[in-house]
């Protein structure tokens, strides 16, 4: 992670993220790779609220 300016994550052959040096973490890119990103995270919550 260190010798890239930017890291893009692949699931499947789509782009899942791109990511800068400075937002590259081991969390970020799992959770990339199993297909969470910002706007699923984001419907997941949405929709465990509303199931309360």
């Amino acid at each position: 992670m260190q010798l890239s300016d930017r890291t893009i994550v692949l699931l499947e052959g789509a782009v899942m993220g791109e990511l800068r040096r400075d937002e590259c973490n081991v969390k970020t890119i799992g959770l990339l790779m199993s297909g969470v990103t910002e706007a699923t995270a984001s419907g997941s919550r949405a929709s465990e609220s509303t199931a309360l």
